[in-house]
């Protein structure tokens, strides 16, 4: 996952019999880039949701991205107590956060689950995500490193304009 303020994001998942999937927002325009699917611009909800998600300071701008933002009340997940809050934008999906009330961190965000919390630049960072079917296991995170903005941007083949 690469991401570059203030609002450019890419997820490149590399499966070895297959190729690389590529899902982003270039500042412009919302994409995803399958193998042997190839390339397909995303819209309507889809782009409004990646649009905010790739917003890199999204946790400290949710007054400005989200016209309505409700405790929506409180749930246990195992033994953990969890502070939900509801987001609603102008265009795109509600959005749910849970957090533990015990630490404060973010433990969910709508369907994904952030586990394995590690400092890195004074900063606490989830080091896995979870999903029903998947799990992401991150082994460096970092900061301020420079980015090349062709990363963001689908790659250039027969399926692509």
């Amino acid at each position: 996952i690469f991401e570059k303020a203030p609002n450019k994001a890419v997820s490149l998942i590399a499966v070895s019999e297959s190729g690389v999937t590529r899902r982003g927002y270039t500042g412009k325009y919302g994409f995803e880039q399958l193998p042997y699917y190839g390339f397909r611009e995303l819209e309507g909800a889809e782009l409004a949701d990646i649009r905010l998600n790739s917003e890199l300071h999204w946790s400290i701008k949710l007054p400005s991205l989200y016209h309505k933002i409700e405790f929506a009340g409180q749930e246990k997940e195992g033994d953990a107590e969890l502070l939900v809050l509801e987001l609603t934008p102008r265009r795109g999906s509600t959005t749910r956060l849970y957090f533990d009330a015990k630490t404060g961190l973010l433990a969910r965000k709508d369907d994904v689950t952030f586990e394995d919390y590690r400092e890195v630049e004074g900063v606490l960072m989830p080091f896995t995500y979870r999903t029903a079917g998947t799990s992401f296991k991150f082994t460096e995170i970092e900061f301020n490193v420079a980015v090349d903005d062709d990363i963001f941007a689908e790659v250039k083949d027969c399926f692509t304009k």
